[in-house]
């Protein structure tokens, strides 16, 4: 199989775009039918950074149609597979997108760019589809599987490895790299073939004269990382001749017999031990949009309230939020309850403070509510964030006894930091809580978004959160008006609304400017925003 990498020179200012076009269209016209794949670069009809967003938009519309057109007549001449990446309208969305033209000229598909940069979401390049679980593309075309990665997306080792489950034979890069140095990328290029057991070919823009230490770099690796052949800063045509049947195999550890290497990694592989990913992994608290219902305490009108049983029926359900409370024990473990005593929810007696753990989980904090829960034991912070790790957002309420002119527990409050940074939560949690927990957040993790809970009663909520710049307020019903949400909204503050559990009130509250309810009828709730969202 004879591939084909192209490499034109970046155009540096916006009049230089049409002739970048003109380039790639020479480009193509001069390939022949002894290629039987042909790569572009990305963004072929909207590269330079220099140009207008109104210049953006005008060049991606007419410079677009012309290189889709040369592309696929590209194809038909030269009986290839040709992989061209442009800006394209769809349904009135851009999208960064790599299509992929069959050597009959027919559209075997469009790979959209999974990691979409700032400066592209600038210019109004969709990015919504990509909050989202979607499949990963591959294309087979006559025997050969096809996977893609754009630019950005070679970065991101999760999904390289989402990549080389699916066993492609060829990895086809299109970038606009023009930031990275030429090392790195050529790093990062043997790794993905490496790891995917894959062919990699990458179609970049060359920067500028051979000695430019960034950019470039338009290259062909084999499966086994070898580098087969690199242009550097070269302009034009890159072509090799491979054996895709060719894959690289090591042995299955030092003297056993030989392995693919992709069998390799993937028999060794522990996912347990590493960063939550994949199709239940919701986007972190800034990504995920508003309005919200945050399950309170779980959905705890079916299970017992702050129990792993009320959190994962939320979860499973699709919260996007869910609330819990947390009260240290005496020997400083992070026990998931409402009330400062077990009293109310279990068989036992007495203050959380005042118990150890090893007493504590003994308890059955299920038959208080049903039966049907007997024995189910009180669960820590720990086992929330484990289970749940960014599948959700978590309110961690902070209990406390209203210290307010000193401090929560400094040791304590470091113990809460310590677990939501152990299970990778630091985007999917807020702290609520009275104003020492507030002062106390401030000083330890300042990073981590707040919501601040004191003076719901004589009002000063919102003035309380502007002083510990919290990002939320957490209303209490009856103790809120209007003028409150204004103020709120006024310092870009979100509102939560504690709490709501007729679903006839949602849409009025919504639209008065509540961002996220807080409900213990989850469902109930839940079904009736997605009502008001779906109108």
């Amino acid at each position: 199989m004879k591939v084909c990498v192209i490499q034109p020179r970046y155009p540096h200012r916006a009049k230089e775009q049409e002739a970048l076009v003109n380039y790639l269209v020479a480009e193509l016209d001069s390939c022949d039918d002894s290629l039987d794949l042909i790569v572009l670069p990305e963004a072929c009809n909207g590269m330079s950074s220099d140009a207008t967003l109104e210049a953006f938009h005008k060049g991606v519309s007419i410079y677009g149609e012309k290189l889709l057109a040369k592309a696929e007549e590209t194809a038909v001449r030269c009986k290839a597979v040709v992989a061209i990446n442009l800006y394209l309208k769809k349904d009135d969305e851009l999208f960064n997108a790599t299509r992929v033209f069959r050597a009959d000229g027919s559209v075997a598909g469009d790979y959209l760019k999974q990691h979409i940069p700032f400066s592209e979401r600038k210019k109004g390049v969709s990015f919504a589809y990509s909050q989202r679980f979607r499949d990963v593309n591959t294309f087979n075309i006559d025997g050969v599987r096809y996977a893609f990665l754009t630019c950005y997306d070679g970065y991101f080792n999760e999904y390289v490895q989402r990549i080389a489950a699916l066993k492609p034979d060829i990895i086809v890069v299109c970038s606009l790299q023009r930031g990275e140095r030429r090392d790195i990328l050529a790093i990062q290029m043997q790794n993905i073939a490496l790891v995917c057991n894959a062919f990699v070919l990458r179609s970049a823009v060359s920067m500028g004269d051979e000695d430019h230490e960034f950019g470039g770099e338009s290259m062909i690796v084999a499966p086994s990382g070898k580098i087969i052949s690199s242009m550097g800063q070269k302009t034009g045509k890159l072509c090799a001749d491979i054996d895709i049947s060719a894959k690289y195999s090591r042995p299955n550890t030092f003297g056993q017999p030989p392995i693919p290497n992709n069998l390799f990694i993937e028999n060794g592989r522990t996912p347990w031990a590493y960063r939550a990913a994949g199709p239940a992994v919701r986007p972190g608290n800034k990504d995920l949009p508003f309005p919200r219902v945050c399950a309170h305490r779980g959905f705890n009108s079916v299970a017992p309230e702050n129990s792993l049983a009320a959190l994962s029926l939320a979860v499973g359900l699709g919260a996007e939020e869910i609330e819990i409370d947390l009260w240290p024990s005496k020997d400083g473990e992070l026990v998931v309850c409402h009330d400062e005593t077990v009293d109310r929810t279990s068989n036992g007696s007495g203050r959380i403070a005042d118990m150890y753990w090893d007493e504590i989980k003994k308890l059955d904090s299920g038959s208080w509510f049903s039966e049907r829960y007997a024995g189910m034991p009180f669960c820590r912070l720990k086992d929330v964030l484990q289970r749940f790790s960014r599948q959700t957002i978590v309110n961690i309420h902070i209990k406390s006894y209203g210290k307010n002119n000193g401090y929560y527990d400094r040791d304590i409050f470091r113990n809460i930091v310590a677990e939501i940074y152990r299970y990778d939560m630091e985007n999917h949690v807020y702290i609520a809580g009275v104003e020492d927990v507030l002062r106390t957040a401030v000083e330890i993790a300042p990073e981590l978004p707040r919501a601040a809970l004191d003076g719901t009663r004589d009002r000063t909520l919102v003035k309380l959160a502007r002083e510990y710049g919290c990002e939320r307020v957490q209303l209490f019903r009856g103790y809120y008006d209007e003028s409150m949400i204004q103020e709120a909204k006024e310092h870009g503050i979100i509102c939560n609304l504690f709490w709501c559990d007729e679903p006839g009130d949602v849409e009025r509250l919504i639209n008065s400017g509540i961002d996220n309810l807080l409900a213990n009828d989850f469902l109930a709730v839940k079904n009736a925003l997605d009502r008001v969202l779906d109108t």
